[in-house]
């Protein structure tokens, strides 16, 4: 009926699962906030130090950056914040304190990568 009545049907479809996709992000975006699970204000200015370090710490230069500096720099940081955890529940046994030590290992990884970096030219 739709289709005979000049209603174009997939076209409709297609955008009847964009708007709910869409709206679903969105309401998801706010219940997170809502619980404090996401910073919506503050999370854009620190995004991107963690992908950079990685970099860095995958051996990019100034003048030479690959995908595979990309790829062996995210491998070296993850692994760095894995074998963070355990040392900091061994060295901290109440367990409050070790995703503040997760969070102090990380940011010494980024500052290191970009001292490393800032020392070439």
């Amino acid at each position: 009926y739709a289709n005979s009545s000049g209603i174009h049907v997939n076209r409709c479809r297609i955008i009847g699962a964009s708007l709910s996709t869409a709206l679903g992000a969105l309401g998801i975006v706010v219940y997170a906030q809502s619980y404090g699970f996401y910073s919506m204000y503050e999370a854009p200015l620190t995004m991107s130090f963690t992908p950079m370090a990685a970099v860095l710490l995958g051996g990019a230069t100034m003048k030479k950056v690959s995908v595979w500096h990309a790829i062996i720099g995210t491998l070296l940081f993850q692994t760095m914040l894995t074998a963070a955890l355990p040392v900091a529940n061994m060295l901290l046994p109440d367990g409050n304190l070790s995703e503040v030590f997760r969070i102090i290992v990380s940011n010494g990884i980024i500052l290191y990568a970009l001292s490393q970096a800032g020392g070439e030219r």
